[in-house]
């Protein structure tokens, strides 16, 4: 299973910073000791949500990136980065704009129908 959120932590400890560092940059809400056992691979419980901002600005990330990364390691749901990227733009759509963007990710995935009607 994919630990986006530990690969993030064993780079930045691979660059020189430390699990101290980190703990600090997170105002710490998180210790030394649980950004290494990230690190290490060993179990340790998720983020909380009030601590979700201070563990981004931790890691050089934005808190909804966190969160992502958040619900890949430690629950299995993989969300694409791609609608990291999106999401912005598609809160402000109305319902059927949103509907129009759906038909149109479904035919440039070549799922659309033939016909050329969105639904």
């Amino acid at each position: 299973m994919p630990k986006p959120f530990s690969d993030r932590v064993r780079f930045l400890n691979a660059c020189g910073v430390t699990f101290e560092e980190l703990s600090k940059r997170s105002n710490h809400v998180r210790s030394a000791p649980w950004w290494c056992s990230v690190a290490n691979g060993q179990y340790v419980r998720p983020p909380r949500h009030q601590e979700l901002e201070d563990v981004a600005k931790a890691i050089g990330r934005s808190q909804e990136h966190v969160v992502l990364m958040v619900i890949e390691e430690w629950y299995g749901l993989n969300v694409s980065a791609h609608a990291l990227e999106l999401d912005p733009h598609v809160r402000s759509l109305s319902t059927s704009n949103i509907k129009l963007l759906a038909e149109l990710a479904r035919r440039l995935n070549g799922d659309g129908s033939a016909d050329g009607a969105a639904s």
